[in-house]
């Protein structure tokens, strides 16, 4: 519900409450709690714009906003009490302002943050790429490895099998020395005999 200036005049002064004089202050005081009001909502609507990638601190402007239109809401229908009710609203709209600053400062640290998580994480992908690098190294040296390992077995199969064949050859060379000096005892035997 507004209310105009000529309604508030005639109210208080068929009342006897007060002259056109301190009306007019009280417009003017009014007026400028709504200037003032005015510009707490401009700096709430860029506030929630800025705020919108932060959805924790949503919720505490929403209950300023609350708090706001109550104030509004009070003021409309307690003129009778609007001096008491303007000084009020002086104190509030400093808390209010004071409260906005708290929440741009806020929002400010919050940015910073962002970007040093943004910083962190940058530094996070670089290590990751060099752990992958390194990785890949890792794998090409363990491949080496599982392909000098297979070499090392092929060698040491085909060396066990040669050293089977020399030994068999040796057993056999050493059978035919053995029958070989018997024969030469044997033929020495029979030429001395």
């Amino acid at each position: 519900m507004k209310i105009s200036y000529n309604r508030i005049k005639y109210y208080l002064r068929g009342c006897g409450f007060m002259d056109n004089e301190i009306l007019k202050e009280i417009l003017n005081e009014v007026k400028t709690m709504k200037t003032d009001l005015a510009e707490l909502k401009t700096d709430v609507s860029e506030l929630k714009m800025d705020v919108v990638e932060i959805k924790a601190d949503v919720s505490g402007l929403k209950t300023d906003v609350s708090e706001l239109k109550m104030d509004v809401a009070i003021l409309k229908t307690d003129v009778s009490e609007l001096k008491t009710d303007v000084s009020g609203l002086k104190t509030d709209v400093s808390g209010l302002k004071t409260d906005v600053a708290v929440l741009k400062t806020d929002v400010s640290e919050l940015k910073t943050d962002v970007v040093e998580i943004k910083t962190d994480v940058s530094e996070l992908k670089t290590d990751v790429i060099v752990l992958k690098d390194t990785q890949q190294g890792i794998i090409k040296k363990l491949d080496a490895v599982y392909d000098e390992t297979a070499n090392l077995m092929e060698f040491r199969t085909d060396t066990t099998g040669k050293l089977k064949d020399i030994t068999e050859k040796m057993n056999i060379m050493e059978d035919v020395t053995k029958q070989n000096l018997y024969d030469i005892a044997k033929l020495k035997y029979a030429r001395w005999a």
